[in-house]
């Protein structure tokens, strides 16, 4: 029986990227009946669904500094970095998602102390914040501090080839390994044309020239304000954004929009399927979660250049802009609007895609088998 300690922030309820492919990978580890895991994250939140040999153990963090810069950095309290010192002595390895976080940082350092094997996924590198202090202020912090945890841990897992470049650059390790987060094949899957049909009956949507589908946080990074301009442009366009976040998209007053909040995830397919594409203009990702949802779907995804870096063997299939030339979107936009913008591949092309890199059973045997090799090692030391 191999014991792990897992570390988040958040639980999948916060609905974040990182945390929903923690829980995927963690279901797939378990595929090995010889893993348990202890899972640590904030508490007060909604705890995923009761599996056997995945425990939780909810800790006191406090998270005001969200309130001054534009990301979450949640503070353990005292009792909780005990907590997290008693839980590291009693697992035999620590999976750090983000090292980034203090509750990583503490779960590292007595990691290290203790003598327990670490692996880090890694799925953000250098995110391009408009601020120049914060932006710098991170890069700081991945050139000094990254550098430092990510060459001392036993194995450093980057979700993206662009995650894995950026840090490469400045750190030196044999360590480092690519693998893609995963994405449930059997729950992401293409609709036979009935079912879609009825979906956009029930839902008794109008009839439009094309529908544009984007899943995820309403915020500036995400490209919300892009999407929005796109719509006040093409009002023969449906606008579909199905997440939540601080931009609400109903305030611009379109007819064209509509927006689903609180929509649970295997719901979402729903979506999928009666788009004609994604749109996701983001910035400063390793590879979102929803281009893999999408493919599997079969749906086409319209995103950026700094996204294609992500995944290499997908940029076949991806249709990808420059997120600031606007002028480029417009091109696109209009020639999906008079329906004169066709690609080469098919629905059946993009699920194919999605099954052969990002199945779970593949994620599984990556990380059981870098899982052995560790505790292995650790058992001869």
């Amino acid at each position: 029986m191999i014991k792990i300690l897992l570390i988040t922030q958040y639980y999948p309820s916060h609905r974040g990227g990182v945390e929903i492919a923690a829980y995927r990978t963690a279901l797939n580890i378990l595929m090995s009946e010889l893993n348990r895991i202890r899972w640590i994250a904030i508490e007060g939140e909604e705890l995923p669904e009761k599996k056997n040999h995945l425990k939780f153990t909810p800790i006191k963090m406090y998270n005001f500094i969200e309130k001054f810069l534009p990301f979450p950095y949640p503070i353990p309290a005292i009792n909780s970095i005990k907590i997290l010192k008693h839980e590291v002595i009693n697992n035999e390895l620590v999976h750090i998602h983000e090292f980034i976080y203090l509750s990583s940082l503490i779960a590292f350092f007595y990691a290290k102390r203790y003598k327990k094997k670490i692996i880090i996924t890694q799925h953000i590198g250098l995110i391009p914040y408009k601020s120049i202090i914060i932006r710098n202020c991170l890069k700081l912090v991945n050139r000094l501090l990254g550098k430092y945890i990510l060459q001392r841990a036993d194995k450093v897992v980057f979700i993206s080839d662009g995650v894995r470049k950026y840090f490469s650059n400045f750190c030196k390790s044999n360590n480092f390994l690519l693998q893609s987060n995963s994405v449930n094949t059997r729950q992401f899957i293409i609709y036979p044309e009935t079912k879609r049909n009825y979906i956009e009956h029930e839902m008794k949507l109008k009839k439009y020239n094309s529908t544009i589908l984007f899943v995820g946080r309403f915020t500036e990074k995400k490209g919300i304000p892009i999407i929005i301009e796109l719509a006040k442009k093409f009002q023969s366009i449906l606008w579909i954004f199905v997440g939540w976040g601080t931009i609400d998209p109903i305030q611009s007053g379109l007819n064209n929009i509509l927006v689903y909040r609180d929509i649970e995830n295997k719901k979402v397919r729903d979506f999928y399927n009666i788009a004609d594409f994604l749109i996701l203009p983001s910035y400063g990702e390793g590879f979102p979660l929803v281009i893999q949802e999408a493919f599997s779907c079969g749906l086409p995804v319209i995103t950026t250049i700094d996204n294609t870096n992500g995944y290499l063997d997908a940029n076949k299939y991806l249709i990808a802009l420059d997120k600031d030339n606007f002028k480029k979107w417009v091109e696109l936009f209009d020639k999906i609007d008079r329906k004169s913008f066709f690609y080469k591949y098919s629905k059946n092309d993009l699920r194919h895609f999605a099954i052969e890199h990002w199945s779970e059973e593949k994620n599984g045997a990556f990380y059981n088998h870098l899982i052995d090799e560790l505790i292995t090692l650790k058992n001869n030391d």
